[in-house]
């Protein structure tokens, strides 16, 4: 086994992903799966689940990035995964299971060990790229069948 280093940007990332996959998740003998990979120059980490899905109002919030009192989502944790996949330069994707659940894949890029001194000490950091640098999120091909 490999011993990595993440930043603490992309710990939370993973953080809200496990939890997400855990907290809920109605099944009778909930199950969880991580698996991660390295290739090309990038992180590729996906977490899966046998939960009830993600509601697709929460992918309209994501892309609209904005929320109103009739619109908006359940809570925060996507909305961190989100901000933190874009401050890392990634990219974020859904996809639904059969027969129910979701797999949610992070790639980021790998960085040398050093990182920036926000990425290890949790500074806030100066995100300028505007809303169209970032590609849509969008519920799964099959989602809200």
């Amino acid at each position: 086994m490999s011993s990595v280093s993440v930043s603490v940007v992309l710990r939370v990332v993973l953080e809200n992903l496990c939890s997400n996959a855990v907290r809920h998740n109605d099944a009778d003998e909930p199950w969880a799966r991580i698996d991660a990979l390295v290739e090309d120059g990038w992180v590729e980490v996906t977490v899966a689940d046998d939960g009830p899905g993600i509601d697709p109002a929460e992918y309209g919030v994501l892309d609209r990035g904005t929320e109103t009192p009739l619109r908006h989502g359940s809570g925060i944790g996507l909305w961190i995964v989100k901000w933190g996949v874009d401050h890392l330069g990634g990219r974020i994707s859904f996809a639904e299971r059969e027969p129910r659940g979701t797999a949610v894949t992070v790639c980021v890029p790998v960085h040398d060990r050093g990182g920036s001194d926000a990425d290890r000490e949790g500074d806030v950091p100066d995100d300028s790229r505007s809303a169209d640098e970032s590609a849509p999120l969008g519920p799964p091909p099959n989602a809200g069948r």
